[in-house]
């Protein structure tokens, strides 16, 4: 009688046949059945083949197969409906895959890939027992001419770690590091049955530079003990499955001893905008010995979200110094607002926070500075971005639009002054028929906090002799000012004045005898014998006293 379990079975075996000549013309799809296995014997298949194959355990116990390209899943039953998981995997030294199955004397491994699962050619073996584990090779190698050679010394600040492959998998029991003066400490270590022992060393190594015990061209050991095979605990790395590995260190790297403006000292989030001088916008890196200037440091900026393609990711490089054991990078006098950095994004839904990262640092040996991260050469910091945005207005007295003279003093009230730093006044007028421009250096002028509002600033100065032409209008601006949200705020500090030759009464002195007559500009005296007293009793005009327009207000 049929069975109709292996009828269906087979039927679907064809039928997958079938389909893969189907949408492969040019492939011979085969149906191999290598029946029992042999221990040690290479079986090879192509892509669309079915394959299938058996395995008896004689004795029971580990037994490990080694698959390249495809793996073929091993079942329980003949008729392949239930998989075998009684396994671990790993790879090998050579990117072969391992499989290690648990079984019992007799037990049956069915192996079986079906023509549309063959999707890549391969081998599979059944691998022997092995008298021993072999070291196949180290990362970073330790032979010269390999690709992955470490150098004539170990550089920590560039290998963080020391692995080793062996041609088995493998555990152990612990690793240790060893010094030239006969001390050692535990280093971390990975052994979990692949075919592989990571051990990392790099804080055990910066450790010992820091206490002295190790300088440059010393040597220093790896020991790592109890390596066995992971399928057999009888076959071990070596006679006593102990590892020792020798190299000599680099001098040590230069590591970040201090820092002023990161968020872990005292910059907690940065500002859209610094006016240039302002020492919040300046971010100092500082190391335990000299930076190198024939590598260039860097620091960067990043903002975005990667995959945002509609909106590219803001990347700005910001400029860098390098003193002596210090790295400085200026953020002055640049605007980083996020509509500055990517115009048009949604700001209900933007990042809120900008990375700054430094690299391509180097110590004067020319190794890479320690950063102290297993997965980074560089120092990279997240900021949360606060926009800064201030509202400027003046106030000036005289009020704008009245004349003014040489010798008067004129004081601009600047709400919010105390965000804008400037170089001066200037003065546009006409003198002699002809545009003219005076600047008043700021450090000419008086520039003090208003007591009644610390934020907001009184400006005041004499006016010069500009001996422009009568009636000339003036113009008055801040002098090459910078604001400290980084926005154009020129226009809210502006007066506006006309400009007379004629004396006041306030700027006229006095003389030896005190008194002369006052006439009116058509002739008339009006006082006789006047002093300076006398002329500020007169009604408002312009006058005649000693030969001299005189303008009483």
């Amino acid at each position: 009688m049929m069975n109709f379990n292996n009828y269906w079975i087979s039927a679907v075996r064809l039928a997958a046949v079938v389909l893969c000549s189907a949408s492969s013309a040019s492939a011979v799809a085969e149906t191999l059945d290598f029946g029992e296995m042999e221990t040690g014997k290479v079986y090879s298949f192509q892509k669309g083949d079915e394959v299938m194959a058996r395995f008896t355990s004689e004795s029971g116990g580990s037994v490990k197969f080694v698959f390249t390209g495809k793996e073929i899943t091993a079942y329980k039953d003949a008729a392949h409906t239930e998989p075998n998981y009684n396994s671990t995997f790993s790879y090998g030294p050579d990117g072969e895959r391992f499989r290690v199955y648990q079984l019992s004397q007799g037990e049956v491994l069915h192996f079986y890939s079906s023509a549309t699962a063959t999707i890549n050619s391969g081998t599979i073996m059944a691998a022997a027992k092995p008298e021993t584990v072999n070291l196949v090779s180290t990362s970073p190698s330790l032979n010269p001419g390999d690709n992955n050679y470490m150098g004539d010394k170990f550089s920590v600040s560039t290998h963080y770690r020391m692995s080793f492959f062996f041609d088995e998998t493998v555990v152990a029991t612990s690793a240790t590091l060893r010094f030239p003066d006969k001390s050692y400490v535990s280093i971390p270590m990975r052994a979990d049955g692949t075919a592989s022992i990571e051990t990392t060393v790099n804080e055990q190594v910066m450790d010992a530079y820091r206490q002295g015990k190790i300088a440059d061209g010393d040597t220093v050991r790896i020991r790592i003990v109890g390596i066995r095979s992971s399928a057999y605990e009888d076959v071990r790395y070596g006679t006593n499955g102990q590892l020792e590995v020798a190299f000599a260190v680099d001098a040590k790297p230069v590591e970040l001893v201090g820092s002023t403006n990161l968020p872990s000292t005292g910059m907690s989030e940065m500002l859209s905008y610094y006016l240039p001088g302002d020492e919040n916008g300046i971010i100092t890196l500082e190391f335990d010995g000299p930076v190198s200037t024939q590598n260039a440091p860097t620091a960067r900026i990043n903002y975005g979200n990667p995959e945002d393609l509609e909106h590219p990711v803001y990347i700005e490089d910001v400029p860098v110094k390098v003193d002596g054991n210090r790295i400085i990078a200026d953020l002055t006098g640049k605007r980083r607002r996020i509509v500055d950095m990517i115009p048009g994004i949604d700001l209900s839904s933007a990042n809120t926070s900008l990375a700054l990262t430094f690299g391509n640092i180097y110590s004067e040996s020319g190794q890479r500075a320690y950063t102290g991260s297993l997965s980074s050469f560089s120092f990279s910091y997240g900021y949360p971005i606060k926009s800064v945005e201030y509202m400027l207005a003046s106030d000036f007295t005289p009020a704008r639009g009245s004349k003014v003279r040489k010798g008067d003093e004129v004081e601009i009230w600047v709400m919010n002054g105390s965000k804008a730093a400037f170089g001066g006044l200037r003065i546009a007028y006409v003198k002699d028929g002809s545009a003219s421009e005076l600047v008043i250096p700021a450090e000419s002028m008086s520039v003090v906090s208003d007591p009644e509002s610390a934020d907001d600033s009184i400006i005041t100065f004499s006016m010069p002799d500009l001996a422009a032409d009568e009636g000339s209008a003036l113009a008055l601006s801040l002098h090459d000012a910078y604001y400290a949200d980084g926005l154009a705020h020129d226009d809210d500090v502006k007066g506006n004045y006309l400009w007379t030759n004629q004396a006041s009464v306030e700027s006229v002195e006095d003389f030896s005898d005190g008194r002369a007559d006052v006439f009116s500009v058509t002739g008339i005296r009006v006082l006789s014998g006047a002093n300076l007293s006398d002329l500020r009793s007169l009604p408002a005009g312009l006058y005649i006293f000693n030969g001299r327009k005189i303008v009483v207000k």
